[in-house]
């Protein structure tokens, strides 16, 4: 119960923030999960964040924090 009705407004962009939450949530239709700037973590190379996307190759090109340089990990890869 709150002691204060709620301004239709403040629903309404509620609402709205949820919706878009929920579509980014959703994977891709062309299969790619993530997108250039996403953070991802990888079982073995740890922490990372998506720089580029290469269609060529299938494959993410990740910067991961704790390695110097660049890496391709496939689309199939089992990232979070």
């Amino acid at each position: 119960t709150y002691t204060n009705p709620l301004d239709d407004s403040l629903i309404s962009e509620s609402k709205w923030s949820i919706r878009n939450s929920e579509k980014m949530l959703q994977p891709a239709p062309d299969g790619i999960s993530f997108r250039p700037g996403s953070r991802i973590v990888h079982s073995i190379m740890g922490p990372g964040e998506v720089l580029d996307i290469d269609r060529d190759q299938a494959a993410y090109v990740i910067k991961f924090d704790d390695l110097a340089t660049l890496r391709k990990i496939s689309f199939k890869a089992n990232l979070a």
